[in-house]
């Protein structure tokens, strides 16, 4: 048996790769027994008490010993190597000087070889045992967050893409790369332990700043090419995809921002509101484009579009005021550049966002304006959207009767061009004009129907939102149950950092007609 860095490559030989040790999942529990049956932590524990018998797990550690070995990537060397700082450090204060692991992690004893004295030592053995063309792709991965496709690694290390699977095939058998378990693209990751050392050669080979900005490049790109299929029939797959890489992404928008790019940052950004709305992260969404619109030195169509992006995720979260100012801004924008088919679009928004701020009038108006001006362009599936903002107004004006055509011939366009996610809206608002117009029966099952397929695109807010719509429907004959969906549709709805509710729509909340026949002990027992 011999142990290894890379396969030997002789006739019949049996791999048998050896993984980090397993670690507890970031989310707890936190238990002192149950995370010592993971090996990491039991190695920690265990190294942490030969230097100081009196050393233990407990209630008021285990959370941090938990996050170390986590941290740590559950490598043995660097667990063993931060038992040693236990010495010095309490758990807490350990993890969090974490964040520089290569700088903290070292040994004193004096019978450890030369390359395992620090982490860094025994990365560098690694690394420098690499040729050249391995070291160069090696630390350009460094600047992936969450893992890579090896396109991507072509686009961001600015290597030829036959060359990167070379390298990659090569770095996988020198276990410097791993390919996470995962159904779909060819994808592999790099221990965070790893990167950091990858980034400080980055840094030391004068390549950093390149490399980032190739990589920031690369992620918009992919978020332009994303953005039609936000609203199509491939939505799901796309809402994977950027989830995917939500931590690239996140890294591309820091560069942009450190490095005074906000253009970049504003169109990767603004591309994906409907991936920050669709996922529940709308606050983080609002952010980043309110972060990067402090710069004045944007373009005015890039400016005007991130305005939008704004306006469309404050909406949603219910910030209407702050909505109608960001599309106000917007529209000013689009006018000066004589840009027609968007002003129609932050008309149709103004429009939904002026009815749900009590406006109906105006937003009748608006919506009236929108509609002709995409007639006049021949945008049918912007009619829908205009047809829709025009049902609202007469919705919030309780004409009803007027209302339900309107919202009926916005579905249908929506469903003719496979706009699933607008789709599922215009599907609920038929569900409170049911509900109004006395069917409450066909309103529930409608409103189960737009909840169904709202869980199938994993959106969010509109899931939320029905879960309010379906909780005020069945409240007459289930008071309980219908109080307790409607918290748990609350808690959810704080937890996406808000969002649209019922009371908008003149429907009752469930908690409100529920007061009618429980107590009020009842009703927050239920809540």
């Amino acid at each position: 048996m011999i142990t290894s860095r890379s396969p030997l490559g002789l006739t019949g030989e049996q791999e048998f790769p050896v993984p980090p040790l397993r670690t507890p999942p970031p989310d707890g529990p936190f238990e002192p027994s149950t995370l010592l049956s993971y090996d990491a932590v039991a190695l920690l524990v265990a190294r942490a008490r030969a230097s100081d018998p009196t050393f233990d797990i407990t209630d008021q550690n285990a959370e941090a010993i938990a996050g170390i070995v986590s941290r740590l990537d559950g490598l043995p060397l660097a667990i063993e190597l931060g038992a040693g700082r236990l010495r010095l450090l309490t758990p807490q204060s350990l993890l969090a000087r974490l964040d520089r692991r290569l700088a903290v992690l070292s040994t004193g004893s004096s019978d450890t070889i030369d390359r395992h004295q620090t982490l860094r030592h025994a990365i560098s053995w690694s690394y420098d045992l690499l040729e050249p063309p391995e070291q160069v792709l090696f630390r350009r991965l460094g600047v992936f967050i969450g893992g890579f496709t090896p396109e991507a690694a072509a686009a961001a290390a600015d290597l030829p893409l036959p060359d990167v699977w070379d390298g990659i095939e090569s770095l996988l058998s020198k276990s410097l790369l791993g390919r996470p378990v995962d159904v779909g693209e060819a994808r592999f990751s790099m221990l965070e332990t790893l990167r950091e050392f990858a980034l400080e050669e980055l840094e030391r080979a004068g390549e950093r700043q390149d490399i980032a900005a190739r990589h920031a490049i690369h992620f918009l790109e992919l978020a332009v090419a994303t953005e039609p299929d936000l609203t199509r029939a491939s939505h799901d797959a796309a809402m994977a995809r950027l989830s995917g890489e939500l931590g690239n992404i996140r890294a591309a928008l820091r560069y942009t921002k450190r490095h005074g790019n906000a253009d970049l940052g504003l169109r990767l950004a603004s591309s994906i509101w409907r991936f920050w709305q669709g996922s529940g992260q709308m606050a983080e969404g609002r952010e980043w484009l309110e972060r990067l619109l402090l710069d004045s030195a944007v373009s005015t169509a890039v400016r005007a579009k991130a305005l939008v992006a704004l306006a469309s995720l404050s909406y949603w979260q219910a910030d209407h005021e702050e909505a109608w100012a960001r599309y106000d801004e917007a529209l000013a924008l689009y006018r000066s550049l004589g840009d027609e088919g968007n002003e129609a679009d932050v008309l149709c928004g103004m429009s939904m966002t002026s009815t749900f701020k009590g406006d109906a009038d105006t937003g009748g108006r608006l919506a009236a304006e929108a509609r002709s001006l995409f007639e006049g362009q021949g945008a049918r599936a912007k009619v829908g959207e205009a047809l829709m903002a025009q049902g609202f107004a007469l919705w919030q004006q309780r004409d009803y009767a007027a209302a339900r055509p309107l919202w009926e011939g916005a579905l249908s366009i929506s469903r003719e061009l496979g706009d699933e996610a607008l789709a599922i809206t215009q599907l609920a608002g038929l569900a409170g004009l049911e509900y109004h117009q006395g069917n409450r029966g066909n309103a529930l099952r409608t409103a189960l129907d737009a909840l169904t397929q709202a869980s199938e695109l994993k959106n969010a807010p509109l899931s939320v939102w029905l879960l309010d719509f379906i909780a005020a429907f069945a409240v007459a004959d289930a008071p309980v149950p219908a109080v307790r969906l409607a918290g748990a549709a609350d808690a959810l709805r704080q937890e996406a950092g808000g969002g649209k509710r019922i009371e908008d729509l003149n429907i009752e909340s469930a908690r409100i007609v529920a007061a009618r026949a429980l107590s009020r002990t009842e009703i927050e027992g239920a809540w």
